[in-house]
């Protein structure tokens, strides 16, 4: 997990619920997957491949942190300019991990590394500064005051136009449902508006901006379908609320279509 430039776990079970973004002890691995790349009679080379945390849906997806470390080291020049004393930081552990040894060091090295970090940009999990810090502007930042906030948020704006996965994530809807419709209002476009309504619901990340990790990977199975006007409610204010709040309060105004 130091290499991974992650907080240090937990080596009991204090507590049923982990909180995002993870600190120091605050959070118990459950289960590690590694692929066998290299194996002898008595030693064996392992790949860590994801890790799995305790009392929480959240699978860390470490081959994907790793590159995104590596990228931030190649990138490293561009940090440099603007953040010298973190871009500093990110070699030292970079040296630790090369050194392919287990010592103190390499704890050390990846808390100053995030604790410089969480002081230029907010707490966060994050470990693709360059690649975060390099997305568009979006205008869902307009209220947001933090730079972690600018950041997350921007990274949310991407993962909802992504057209790969946004025709993915409506390709599960109606594989399983038979159709598209709002999951907040349940109102469904195409018999309204006729074909040019056809398919035109908006995906949007369940997940709250504050617990999104740069590293992990989106699924189709993350977004929920919702009209324009719900996902603009959605991200109205912050903090944003979630689909199943705004459906419930619809149904409490009776502005609601299903039936």
């Amino acid at each position: 997990m130091a290499a991974a430039r992650l907080p240090d776990p937990a080596r009991e079970d204090k507590t049923h619920k982990a909180v995002w973004p993870l600190e120091n002890k605050g959070f118990l691995i459950s289960h590690m997957e590694f692929e066998i790349v290299d194996r002898t009679a008595t030693d064996a080379t392992l790949k860590p491949l994801s890790a799995r945390i305790l009392h929480s849906d959240e699978s860390i997806d470490l081959l994907e942190r790793f590159a995104n470390i590596a990228h931030d080291v190649k990138e490293i020049k561009k940090l440099e300019g603007t953040y010298p004393d973190l871009a500093k930081a990110i070699l030292k552990h970079h040296e630790a991990i090369n050194k392919s040894l287990n010592q103190a060091s390499l704890r050390t090295s990846a808390d100053i590394a995030i604790a410089l970090q969480a002081e230029k940009f907010g707490t966060s999990n994050s470990a693709a500064i360059t690649t975060i810090a390099s997305l568009p502007p979006t205008p869902l930042e307009d209220d947001i005051k933090g730079q972690e906030g600018r950041i997350l948020t921007r990274l949310h704006s991407y993962r909802e136009r992504d057209r790969t996965l946004v025709k993915k994530a409506k390709a599960l809807f109606k594989s399983k449902h038979g159709k598209l419709y709002c999951e907040c209002c349940g109102f469904e476009s195409e018999p309204f508006y006729g074909n040019r309504g056809q398919d035109r619901m908006q995906a949007h990340h369940r997940r709250p901006v504050e617990e999104l990790l740069p590293d992990s990977v989106t699924k189709a199975e993350d977004f929920a379908m919702v009209c324009p006007n719900c996902h603009d409610i959605i991200h109205a204010k912050r903090p944003w609320i979630t689909v199943e709040v705004l459906k419930e309060e619809l149904l409490k105004r009776n502005s609601h279509h299903f039936k």
